[in-house]
């Protein structure tokens, strides 16, 4: 039984020692690695031309020109006078900016990574090819549109209620009224 083994042994172990045969072995493992690289280059790829075709730019934008008046309703009204008004809106326009550039460097590296680790290849072709339709086009197209729709929803239906619940939870918290 332990000479089979030792002659199965031996066989590679002559093989290896042969240069050519290093060279094809050392070749094999290259291009093996090249391949797998490929391959996940091409998902990579293929995860940004679904970004592309759902125009995650695009809703970053206006998810950013949508929060900007509820963020500059926030302000106190202290810094609404025209000196600290300039200098508010400013640091506005940089914080903005920063926001931008760290949800697009978010968006390209890890959500790409989200993707690649959530999807399989042929998945986010399937999206792709979905989102290359007519229907796929007026899912994007319509988004916004339902987004919007969604959070009136939300602030109609169930806020008051939320309130409601809000306040109660509060009056419990107080403190008892010493007398």
């Amino acid at each position: 039984m332990d000479k089979p083994k030792l002659v199965y042994f031996g066989f590679y172990r002559e093989l290896i020692k042969n240069k050519h045969m290093k060279k094809i072995i050392l070749l094999s493992i290259i291009l093996g690695l090249i391949t797998a690289s490929a391959s996940s280059q091409t998902k990579q790829e293929s995860i940004k031309q679904l970004f592309h075709l759902m125009q995650t730019d695009s809703m970053m934008e206006k998810t950013f020109t949508a929060i900007v008046p509820t963020i500059m309703a926030q302000i106190p009204q202290e810094y609404k006078d025209s000196v600290k008004s300039a200098t508010m809106n400013q640091f506005m326009n940089s914080l903005i900016t920063s926001s931008k550039e760290m949800c697009k460097k978010m968006l390209d590296e890890d959500v790409v990574a989200l993707y690649d680790k959530l999807f399989s290849e042929d998945e986010i072709k399937d999206m792709i090819v979905f989102y290359s339709s007519p229907t796929g086009k007026k899912m994007i197209e319509k988004s916004p549109e339902m987004q919007k729709e969604i959070v009136g929803l939300l602030m109609q239906k169930f806020m008051p209620e939320l309130q409601k619940d809000i306040k109660e939870f509060t009056l419990k918290m107080k403190p008892p009224v010493a007398k």
